[in-house]
């Protein structure tokens, strides 16, 4: 009869930011944690978290799958306004069950305990919305200049501008 609790064996951010280590408004980080054998976990009464720390905020990584594995996921996705310069760190032992259960096949429940994960370096989060400085037309193009950079691979889904032309509405056509 198995009567020892699962444990946690290892912590990690797991998804991939990208190659300038940066996640933005919407993207997911993805944490990883890896029990000493396979776990079960229940989300009927509640939906277990982990605490992430973003920047001085904590932030709550909702549990996503790996039930019947010893690997769960949490997700946390970036919100509008969330910035990390230095790296998205994990708060030590800080799964919050909700009401839900993670057990092992023996129903067992897991001991939560880990040690905290500190900031990551190549996972920094960068939420804030670039700031519109100014736009000016020059016959057909509109050109509007923002306060940074933008993703230069990212292209505008239609009806992401909207410019008023002799009080008609136009919209950003791709």
């Amino acid at each position: 009869m198995d009567t020892t609790a699962p444990s946690v064996s290892r912590v990690a951010i797991t998804s991939n930011p990208g190659p300038d280590g940066l996640y933005a408004e919407r993207n997911v980080i993805e944490v990883t944690v890896t029990f000493n054998e396979s776990v079960r976990v229940h989300t009927t009464n509640g939906t277990p978290t982990l605490a992430l720390t973003v920047g001085s905020q904590s932030k709550s990584a909702l549990y996503s799958s790996g039930t019947a594995s010893a690997t769960q996921t949490f997700n946390y996705t970036v919100k509008d306004g969330d910035i990390d310069t230095d790296g998205v760190s994990i708060v030590a032992g800080r799964i919050a069950l909700n009401g839900g259960t993670i057990q092992d096949l023996a129903d067992n429940p897991a001991v939560l305990v880990y040690e905290a994960v500190p900031p990551q370096l190549g996972h920094a989060v960068d939420g804030v919305r670039p700031g519109l400085r100014g736009a000016s037309v020059s016959e057909a193009t509109l050109t509007l200049t923002y306060g940074e950079a933008l993703d230069e691979d990212s292209t505008p889904v239609v009806g992401d501008f909207t410019v008023n032309v002799a009080s008609a509405e136009r919209r950003l056509v791709a």
